[in-house]
């Protein structure tokens, strides 16, 4: 992206002091340079460590009409099947910076990066073998809501009714009333969840006597994975 924007990276005029790696519980990684900070992540953990934006050139404050906008700017882009990255950053940083809350705050909002991932065209043929097994199929991502439905109403793992569950709702739930929900719903998603979140699910789906089968893909899903029936690692 940086490339397509102009910038001549074979230069390698930017040297790293430190990086700050992704985790699914800050949902964003930082770059410290010699004296500025860059940030990407969701645009919900970026937004709120951000006071200014930057606009045509200009640094001016962050304010909730702008906010508002982002905000509009992003859901339209996840309605859209698009995984959404915000990038800010810092700059004129005259002491060195060793932790991530020195880093990642009053952050410069630069704007959204919209990327497509569709779903390879053999996973429709795949989701419809499997609910015609009997299988019950349960969404559960760190993506954003909005996005995961998405992709999953292409699929046929959602429609226009199914309700978007996010980790902040499912801390508001206790266990009877996350078994309720479960039992309620034959489609469900699950978004913006950490990984003791994957974990619960499958717990509450134990306890409901059914036979709980967890896909996952990184470090975060290890819990979920160990804890199912059966654990899938892709």
């Amino acid at each position: 992206m940086a490339q397509k924007g102009g910038f001549d990276l074979s230069k390698n005029q930017y040297k790293t002091i430190h990086t700050f790696p992704f985790d699914s519980e800050r949902k964003r990684m930082s770059v410290l340079l010699e004296d500025e900070v860059f940030a990407k992540g969701a645009p919900d953990a970026i937004l709120k460590l951000c006071t200014h934006i930057q606009e045509n050139g200009k640094i001016v404050p962050l304010t909730q009409e702008a906010r508002n906008k982002i905000q509009k700017s992003y859901d339209q882009m996840a309605q859209n099947a698009l995984r959404v990255l915000a990038i800010a950053y810092r700059k004129d940083i005259k002491k060195a910076i060793t932790k991530t809350e020195e880093a990642e705050k009053e952050l410069i909002f630069l704007g959204l990066v919209g990327m497509i991932d569709p779903p390879r065209p053999e996973v429709k043929p795949a989701v419809k073998l499997c609910q015609k097994a009997g299988i019950h199929t349960v969404i559960i991502t760190g993506d954003f809501g909005l996005t995961a439905k998405a992709v999953a109403q292409k699929i046929n793992l959602a429609d226009a009714k199914t309700p978007i569950i996010t980790g902040e709702n499912l801390n508001q739930l206790n266990e009877n009333e996350l078994k309720e929900v479960l039992q309620k719903h034959k489609k469900l998603i699950f978004a913006r969840v950490a990984p003791e979140h994957k974990k619960r699910i499958v717990n509450a789906l134990k306890e409901l006597g059914e036979v709980v089968a967890v896909t996952g893909d990184g470090v975060n899903d290890a819990p979920a994975l160990k804890r199912a029936d059966i654990g899938i690692a892709m």
